[in-house]
């Protein structure tokens, strides 16, 4: 959608990008399709040397005729918060938002949900986006364009705090037209998760080929999780005769936006590498569940308990990725257990855990959302998700309250295991627990699970 008004309306957009991977993608896209017309160009600012900046500073301060307005071509220039922010960045804003000479005309964020988690948190790039930029653009900007798959209420609202705008249209899909249920949802209530990994990786990576590879991706919250576990899992594949040739990768947060995107590239790329077999990401929340594009992404696995509905729908999202895509082929699996709760409530809470509290307050309603979601045996996952993420403005339109007539029998709560799941949950005293933090007359206190006097 963004390409076709940046083509329309020529001179300069920004594509202002919170994952390097998606600004790649996005670039090979569009050189793809516009290879053919001279006019239209694109360049990714992250990486680039000076030098090479201040040129292109320079070039876009001339696209604009002094005298007609008119714009003699079409660039798009992509770039993270990190980059306009920063020093590295300064020629290209002051060409950017200099009101005389300005060919700015868009500017486009995606996946801006990120933005909203990770500003209101660690990452202060992104909060200085709306004193050295939003609030400064120039009149001939007059598209401000924000995008994500998973948008709710609070998103919209924080999105107009965080950048001093205001959002005057939207285009919000109905819950009948977020419908895309072509990957199954399976849950398991285990601390065993390695042996769910073995299980799943063994079925899915036999018999695969490069011509045809299958690929995985394992989430987890906690970065040393997740190194643990590809230890492990190295140890695995290398005993299996028939595996030992297929490569993992991990990433997580502390990794250089540098490396972040090498190793992404490197999942993603096709298998001609004949050094290297990389069939399987692990990566921790937020780094890896969005941007990432490819259909030969088969699975992917939650080794913890989510942090949200939003967190759930876009790691569910890296799989299959095709036309007709079939819930017998492409998976998402969640395992978890009642000490993997406290523990991301216990994180949640800690105050040395640098954010907002009323962000805070919004993080631990999401992972009550959760764990209601688990303990609803008579409704439907991907109803539940898709009420959740539709246009909540639309008054016209008929919703079901509980999900229970619009069932997709490839979910937990449709095919019967989460009745089998509720049971062990009982059984393991764990019922109270997550039940303790909805309910009107709760036997535990959120105080008290976090510092686990039970």
């Amino acid at each position: 959608m963004y390409q076709v008004a940046a083509f329309m309306n020529k001179g300069v957009t920004l594509f202002i990008s919170p994952l390097l991977t998606l600004a790649s993608d996005q670039i090979q896209k569009i050189r793809k399709k516009t290879t053919s017309i001279p006019y239209i160009g694109s360049l990714h600012l992250d990486g680039m040397k000076p030098s090479t900046i201040k040129t292109i500073a320079g070039d876009i301060s001339h696209m604009k005729h002094p005298e007609t307005g008119d714009c003699s071509g079409c660039m798009i220039l992509f770039a993270s918060p990190q980059f306009l922010v920063g020093d590295r960045g300064k020629p290209i804003l002051e060409a950017l938002l200099n009101n005389q000479s300005s060919a700015l005309h868009m500017v486009v964020m995606d996946e801006v949900h990120i933005a909203c988690q990770f500003g209101n948190t660690f990452r202060g790039e992104f909060r200085l986006l709306k004193t050295k930029l939003y609030s400064k653009l120039p009149g001939c900007c007059k598209i401000k364009l924000f995008m994500t798959g998973t948008c709710t209420q609070q998103i919209l609202t924080q999105v107009e705090q965080l950048f001093g705008i205001r959002i005057t249209n939207r285009h919000w899909p109905t819950h009948e037209e977020m419908r895309h249920r072509s990957v199954s949802i399976k849950l398991t209530y285990t601390p065993l998760i390695l042996n769910v990994i073995k299980s799943t990786l063994g079925l899915l990576l036999k018999g695969a080929t490069r011509d045809e590879p299958k690929k995985a991706i394992i989430y987890s919250n906690m970065r040393n999780k997740i190194i643990t576990l590809g230890s492990k899992l190295g140890g695995f594949l290398n005993a299996d005769g028939e595996m030992y040739k297929i490569d993992y990768i991990i990433i997580h947060g502390q990794l250089s936006q540098e490396e972040k995107a090498g190793y992404l590239k490197r999942f993603m790329a096709d298998c001609d590498d004949r050094m290297h077999d990389i069939r399987i990401l692990l990566a921790t929340s937020g780094v890896a569940n969005a941007g990432i594009d490819s259909k030969e992404i088969h699975t992917a696995i939650r080794v913890e308990f989510p942090p949200s509905i939003q967190d759930i729908c876009q790691e569910k999202g890296r799989v299959g990725r095709v036309p007709n895509a079939s819930p017998q082929t492409y998976s998402y699996q969640m395992c978890f257990d009642i000490e993997s709760f406290i523990l991301l409530l216990k994180r949640t809470l800690n105050p040395q855990e640098r954010m907002d509290e009323s962000f805070r307050n919004h993080m631990v309603r999401d992972h009550i959302e959760v764990a209601q979601l688990f303990c609803t045996i008579d409704g439907c996952f991907n109803a539940r998700f898709e009420r959740a993420l539709s246009n909540p403005f639309v008054t016209n339109v008929e919703m079901v309250n509980d999900g229970s007539d619009d069932r997709c029998n490839i979910c937990p709560a449709c095919d019967g295991t989460l009745q089998q799941i509720y049971k062990k949950i009982n059984i393991c005293g764990a019922k109270d627990i997550l039940f303790a933090v909805y309910t009107s007359k709760p036997k535990y206190k959120i105080k008290d699970l976090v510092e686990c006097k039970l």
